[in-house]
């Protein structure tokens, strides 16, 4: 009985040491490691950002739908931050449709660093994109509120 606890006892110790081993990486394994969880980190913080922005994105769509304007340039302007905001929207909608998780994919660390420095990059323009279509959006609901 001692020696099939001894065993157990062995077993667990190795495989334990085998998992440790793996997950910390060593040399340059362990970077490349370590600069895809912070890619990833970054691309997922743009993001869930980006997402956080959602609400106001969907609550000023509502409002420039129902807006009543009282000249052709109010309703140009409308329009226009009306499909900057739908366009914001569509992008991130694509995007995370597209959006690989690469620990999936049986990529090189190389292939991941590379993928996610594109998808940050996307990511960067969504964002950008979003900010400048919520900044248009709520300028032209004030203009147009304030001309009546």
């Amino acid at each position: 009985m001692r020696k099939l606890f001894y065993f157990l006892g062995l077993s667990l110790f190795l495989m334990s040491c085998n998992q440790n081993s793996g997950e910390s990486g060593s040399g340059a394994e362990g970077s490349s490691n370590a600069k895809v969880d912070q890619l990833k980190g970054e691309v997922m913080k743009i993001h869930d950002d980006a997402m956080h922005k959602k609400g106001d994105v969907q609550s000023l769509l509502t409002t420039l739908k129902k807006a009543e304007f009282s000249s052709t340039e109010d309703s140009l302007a409308i329009q226009e931050a009306y499909k900057a905001l739908k366009n914001a929207d569509k992008g991130m909608m694509q995007w995370m449709r597209e959006f690989k998780q690469v620990d999936d994919q049986g990529w090189s660390e190389d292939e991941k660093i590379a993928y996610l420095k594109e998808e940050l990059e996307k990511m960067n323009s969504i964002s950008n994109s979003t900010n400048e279509a919520l900044a248009l959006a709520n300028e032209t609901v004030e203009t147009v509120a304030g001309n009546k």
